[in-house]
């Protein structure tokens, strides 16, 4: 518990003293991406274990990010997508090839 406080302390004093913190939420935010994509679609999953259900809800719920259907979740394969874009775009997250 101890090294997660000094971590967050650390963390809150790097954006106090920034004057652009852009660059500080943007990896943030590809963590928490990064974390829910692995949570729901396990690497080496096949496509009828993925939580897709989960994974758009969580999603929603952290980002409030507009995203394709849950249909069209589901229909995704890591063959041929590589990477999943949100509703504005922008990459949020690329599978490994």
């Amino acid at each position: 518990m101890n090294d997660q406080r000094k971590t967050i302390y650390e963390q809150r004093r790097e954006i106090m003293e920034s004057d652009d913190v852009s660059d500080t939420i943007k990896d943030m935010r590809d963590q928490v991406i990064d974390d829910l994509v692995t949570e729901h679609i396990p690497p080496k999953a096949y496509a009828d274990q993925w939580d897709v259900e989960g994974l758009y809800a969580e999603v929603i719920r952290l980002l409030n990010l507009d995203l394709p259907s849950v249909r069209q979740l589901q229909d995704y394969r890591p063959p041929t997508i590589t990477r999943l874009y949100d509703g504005n775009g922008e990459l949020m997250y690329q599978f490994a090839e």
